[in-house]
């Protein structure tokens, strides 16, 4: 009873004592882009960025990742494999399941049409596969695909761009694709409105505009369209739909390709 009457009094001061802090944390700058002054908010309430020196004092960037989900579910490993089957059996050993006789499970008679009773589902490997035609959208599918471009300079990269005052990190991340590709339809679909990964350039490297010190922030974007149109668009010569096996032979540095390799794998 003693400790309650000592409580009493300290929980009523609670909120004298906590709101220093709380205004505190209103005033303060938001630290993900260290800006000089304090963002303000644009009118759907999101943050807005007022510079671009970023946590190393560098410049800030935005790439967007376009991802093609597969198409089929992959082949199962050789482990699940043998995981399915020793489950089988222990549910037969235990009892679970039982194996029914030949005569009820395999008949002559059959409600199928001769059509579908001749229907063969379509090859997993397509022509695509077949000639290593890695600009079609119908190649491994059983795995994601990430779209990268080559530009003038022979060098293969996302659609990346400079933060412009005002922006937020997602209007960046629209806007780096038209450096490359005009999105006339609408065939993306971002996901969601924050970075996936951060990259900082390290020291002699530089991609396409971007140098050491600067800092590279990736948005992944899923593309919902049935057919991929690409004109060549300002400086950009090509490009190519890569698996994540694939994508660490288009990137300079090895810190970049390990980052790329990690946060790609899901």
């Amino acid at each position: 009873m003693a400790l309650l009457k000592n409580l009493i009094p300290a929980a009523r001061r609670a909120p004298e004592l906590l709101r220093p802090a709380v205004a505190a944390a209103r005033t303060a700058t938001p630290t993900l882009f260290h800006n000089s002054t304090p963002g303000t908010q644009d009118n759907s309430g999101r943050r807005s960025f007022h510079s671009t020196r970023s946590l190393s004092a560098g410049k800030v960037f935005a790439a967007c990742v376009i991802e093609r989900y597969p198409l089929i579910a992959p082949e199962p490993e050789q482990w699940d494999v043998e995981y399915q089957e020793w489950s089988r059996q222990r549910k037969l050993d235990m009892g679970f399941w039982m194996e029914l006789p030949d005569e009820l499970i395999q008949t002559t008679k059959t409600e199928e049409s001769p059509e579908e009773a001749a229907w063969e589902p379509a090859p997993r490997v397509t022509h695509a596969d077949l000639s290593g035609d890695k600009r079609s959208l119908y190649r491994a599918l059983d795995k994601k695909l990430y779209l990268v471009f080559k530009t003038a300079d022979g060098d293969w990269h996302f659609p990346h761009a400079e933060l412009e005052e005002g922006e937020t990190a997602r209007q960046l991340a629209e806007r780096a694709i038209t450096n490359y590709w005009n999105d006339e339809k609408k065939q993306l679909y971002f996901i969601g409105n924050a970075p996936a990964a951060h990259f900082q350039i390290p020291e002699g490297q530089s991609i396409e505009g971007a140098e050491a010190g600067d800092t590279l922030f990736y948005f992944r974007a899923s593309f919902q369209g049935e057919t991929f149109k690409f004109e060549k668009h300002r400086n950009c010569a090509d490009y190519q739909w890569v698996t994540n096996d694939e994508i660490a032979q288009y990137f300079k540095g090895k810190e970049q390709q390990e980052l790329l390799e990690t946060f790609l794998r899901y």
